[in-house]
């Protein structure tokens, strides 16, 4: 047989049609290991056969010739594929079907544990850190990569972290403790710390789990439920202490005596008002703050912003008729804010009533309502500005939490409740808002709601 011309075309035809052999074998073995050794075993059965079908083709070019016709008949069966019906290419196919899988479920589990808010930590028998995600990183004060390779017990230098690691490893038991964490200089954060020994895992080099949980958030949430219910106990034990007094006294004869009687009962009936604003006040408190973070109550829409300040005013005015003071209102027409009015009006009253109640007879206190800008947008800013003492700067970080009183004595002798702030700070939030407070000791100040506009 001559290697020119038709012959040496067939024989290249033949071996492109068996060339589709190699890259699915190819493939197989990069992505399944565990393959590895048949796709080797039949990648050289098949040079080899090629070979020989090379060398075939030299002297007899019909076997040639029914050799391609046959491996063309078994690529016309499944579009891309000679191999259907092939043991081995079936064997493969299914292998790359699970490694597809599991690569699917890998991917499923990373998304996962990056996902988590606690820290997760896998170390070595040295105690050395082989794995981590972001958020045990970001808890350690260092990134993914720097952690690698270290021994934990130099990331987390804490001793009863050390000697909670130390006992989990000797006993291969769970321990869990709880430290303060310093990550990067930021803020001391007061992380529980779990130790899981994994006997299951030793082969993949993973001798102990560590999974950190940050608890800061939820002890600052403690502190500050635990402090106001001390506050309630302490501002409820002082009207009902002073009403159980007088009345008792009453009872002993002071009836009897018509002046000290009724001077006994005006006290009596002030202490029970502050008893009853008191109540209201920690029943608001507690509705705005679900509304600050689950959104607002039934009733929110459109509310005019004139609408809500009028009707505030009217209900102040007595108050600061007998005061002395004067309030003038200012306000930008068609102002508008989504939310709802009930909410706003409390707010905006809580603080016309605090200007009216410092500031000194003969002063005036300004309520006014117009638009602003803030980060190129414009929002409806509600302002209330007084001629009273002023607040000292120390001070205004901390005026917006319950019971915070800059002048406790005071602010009692006034009949503040200690909460007005705190509900306005809430409400605002509700509606998407800020406080801003600008003031000066001897001047004055000024409190500006800062509102989204509808």
């Amino acid at each position: 047989m001559d290697g020119s011309g038709p012959g040496r075309l067939r024989r290249w035809r033949a071996m492109l049609v068996a060339a589709p052999l190699f890259p699915p074998l190819l493939f197989v073995s990069l992505y399944d290991p565990a393959g590895w050794e048949a796709a080797v075993l039949f990648l050289l059965s098949a040079s080899v056969s090629l070979f020989l079908l090379w060398a075939t083709a030299r002297q007899e070019e019909d076997i040639l010739e029914a050799a391609a016709r046959r491996m063309e008949a078994l690529c016309g069966k499944r579009g891309d594929s000679c191999f259907e019906g092939d043991p081995v290419v079936a064997a493969a196919e299914r292998c790359l079907g699970r490694a597809a899988e599991a690569e699917q479920a890998l991917k499923s589990l990373e998304s996962a544990v990056s996902a988590t808010n606690d820290g997760i930590v896998l170390l070595d028998g040295q105690g050395r850190v082989i794995f981590c995600n972001q958020a045990a990183a970001s808890l350690l004060g260092a990134d993914m990569e720097s952690v690698i390779g270290r021994d934990i017990a130099a990331l987390v230098r804490e001793p009863d972290f050390i000697s909670c690691f130390q006992q989990a490893v000797a006993s291969r038991a769970a321990a869990e403790c709880s430290s303060l964490l310093h990550p990067g200089g930021r803020e001391s954060r007061t992380i529980l710390f779990r130790l899981l020994p994994l006997a299951g895992a030793r082969s993949s080099g993973a001798e102990t789990a560590l999974v950190m949980v940050d608890l800061t958030e939820l002890r600052r949430l403690e502190e500050s439920r635990q402090e106001f219910f001390t506050n309630v106990s302490h501002e409820l034990k002082t009207p009902v202490t002073a009403i159980k007094g007088y009345v008792e006294t009453l009872l002993d004869g002071a009836l009897e005596e018509p002046d000290v009687g009724r001077r006994f009962l005006g006290i009596v009936a002030r202490q029970t008002g502050r008893l009853e604003a008191l109540i209201e006040d920690i029943l608001l408190l507690s509705q705005v703050e679900t509304a600050s973070t689950g959104g607002l109550p039934p009733g929110a829409g459109v509310v005019e912003v004139a609408d809500v300040l009028e009707s505030v005013l009217e209900a102040c005015q007595f108050m600061a008729f007998q005061k002395g003071v004067t309030v003038e209102f200012t306000s930008v027409g068609g102002l508008k804010v989504r939310g709802h009015a009930g909410l706003l009006g409390h707010a905006v009253s809580n603080l016309l009533t605090n200007a009216i109640k410092y500031s000194p007879g003969g002063r005036q206190v300004v309520v006014r309502a117009r638009p602003v800008e803030r980060g190129g947008v414009t929002r409806v800013a509600v302002e209330v500005e007084d001629q009273g003492p002023g607040i000292p700067a120390e001070h205004i970080p901390r005026i917006f939490e319950r019971f915070y009183r800059v002048d406790k004595a005071r602010s009692r002798e006034l009949g503040g409740t200690g909460l007005g702030l705190a509900i306005v700070k809430h409400v605002v939030l509700a509606h998407g808002g800020e406080v801003e407070v600008e003031s000066e000791v001897g001047k004055g100040s000024l409190f500006r709601l800062v509102l989204p506009a509808a």
